[in-house]
């Protein structure tokens, strides 16, 4: 294995659980928006948000990111309201949208990660400068998340789009999708990258992360 390999493994593949996602590390310039405690605790009803048995409508307020400038939504007549851990759907899927309007210049991937009990109806599909594309994930991934409630431990589910072949520059994009009945969404991450390249495997990130550790360890005993 040759040096640059060693460093591609070490900035690519060298994912680590992390609080809600995996920490995903994209080459070139990236950004990253996190929610994190999406619950009725810090998103009070009242304050645009549903409560039980009143889920049937669009909240009036969007839930901003703990770090980042995307913004999280909900589309109205379906389930989703602030429940003591999560976003939780009672008996009606729930149907959600996260925006952008200040996306990364040059941006060529990104990569949306839900960590949630329950799942996808209807997979996450991207549109931008105002399109309704519909693009679907190019690379998709499943791997065990940090929370558990309703009887079930969470996980994570990430998608990945490859934007590298769009000539006009991109102003904004948009992800909609719909999560099944009794859903719970914890924490969710958003990222972008001018920079295409796969994401890699789940299961290939601890051992990627160690052969790039070895491998160094070896470079710096070769130099002494």
């Amino acid at each position: 294995m040759n040096k640059q390999a060693i460093l591609t493994l070490a900035t690519l593949g060298a994912a680590t659980a992390a609080t809600a996602a995996l920490d995903i590390n994209l080459p070139g310039n990236s950004t990253q928006s996190v929610w994190s405690d999406m619950n009725s605790s810090t998103l009070t009803v009242g304050e645009g948000y549903n409560n039980f048995g009143t889920n049937t409508a669009g909240w009036s307020t969007p839930v901003s990111p703990n770090s980042g400038t995307a913004t999280f939504d909900k589309v109205a007549g379906t389930g989703g309201y602030p429940g003591t851990d999560s976003i939780y759907n009672f008996d009606t899927p729930g149907s959600f949208f996260i925006t952008e309007n200040s996306p990364l210049a040059n941006l060529e991937t990104v990569v949306f990660q839900s960590d949630a009990v329950g799942g996808m109806m209807v997979a996450p599909t991207l549109s931008y400068n105002g399109g309704s594309q519909a693009l679907a994930a190019i690379n998709t991934f499943v791997v065990g998340g940090d929370f558990s409630g309703m009887g079930s431990n969470s996980t994570i589910f990430g998608y990945q789009w490859d934007l590298s072949g769009i000539v006009d520059p991109i102003s904004d994009f948009t992800i909609n999708w719909t999560s099944v009945v009794h859903n719970g969404n914890y924490e969710m991450q958003l990222n972008q990258g001018d920079t295409f390249q796969v994401v890699p495997e789940p299961s290939t990130y601890a051992l990627m992360a160690g052969i790039a550790c070895g491998a160094l360890i070896l470079m710096r005993r070769q130099r002494r």
